[in-house]
């Protein structure tokens, strides 16, 4: 488990290292006024970077449990600590749904 926390803070490093560096080729590339040459030899820049420098390639994982599956990106927590935590009423802003 501590390899893969390791791992994921190493995917963030690289996501954040190239994330503006990739926009900014990005904006050239679609720019259809550039010549064609010049927007082949940025794709192929873009192509070269890293494949783990994606955010699709992050794991979030819940802070409390160290849960990777059913993560709310917005509390950092899994559903299971959620809802732990708001029946005790530790969560500002969540209620509980009574039908």
């Amino acid at each position: 488990m501590r390899n893969l926390h390791i791992k994921n803070i190493f995917l963030k490093k690289l996501f954040f290292k190239y994330e503006l560096y990739k926009k900014y080729l990005k904006y050239f590339f679609f720019n259809l006024n550039l010549n064609k040459n010049y927007r082949v030899f940025i794709f192929k820049k873009i192509y070269i970077y890293h494949t783990n420098s994606s955010i699709v390639r992050l794991k979030f994982y819940c802070f409390l449990s160290n849960r990777s599956k059913g993560i709310y990106k917005f509390f950092h927590l899994s559903r299971i600590k959620i809802y732990e935590l708001g029946n005790i009423g530790l969560l500002p802003g969540l209620s509980r749904n009574i039908w």
